[in-house]
């Protein structure tokens, strides 16, 4: 835990890093080991909740690219006064939008696998959504 506080803490840590502890702490809060992959853990939780007949999407851990913005955007909070006084302005796990300021990025992840999105369809006419 200290290790990750310091590297949390640390301005200086590569993407690399915040990226791989960002998913093992997330594995951890769920309750597994933390070599475990995130997708792996996400599966086994939703099978869990099939057999007991009551899936909530809501408690299932986050995808691997929705963890990783997490983790990103965290370090970028917890460091955020000693990188923007750096010339090397590097917000993780943000975008710039339209000159209004700096936005999250919450995944990278697709909203679903594109075999689900041939399947799902509003009905409505081309364009007129």
């Amino acid at each position: 835990s200290s290790g990750i506080n310091a590297e949390y803490g640390n301005p200086t840590t590569s993407i690399e890093q915040i990226d791989h502890l960002g998913l093992r702490l997330m594995r951890l809060i769920y309750g597994h080991s933390p070599d475990v992959p995130l997708s792996k853990l996400r599966h086994q939780l939703y099978l869990k909740q099939c057999a007991s007949g009551s899936v909530k999407p809501e408690r299932l851990p986050p995808t691997e690219g929705a963890a990783l913005q997490h983790a990103r955007r965290v370090f970028t909070q917890l460091n955020e006064g000693v990188l923007l006084d750096t010339e090397e302005t590097s917000l993780h796990g943000w975008i710039w939008v339209d000159n209004t300021g700096y936005t999250p990025v919450y995944s990278l992840d697709p909203m679903a696998p594109d075999v689900l999105e041939s399947f799902i369809s509003c009905q409505c006419v081309k364009g007129n959504c």
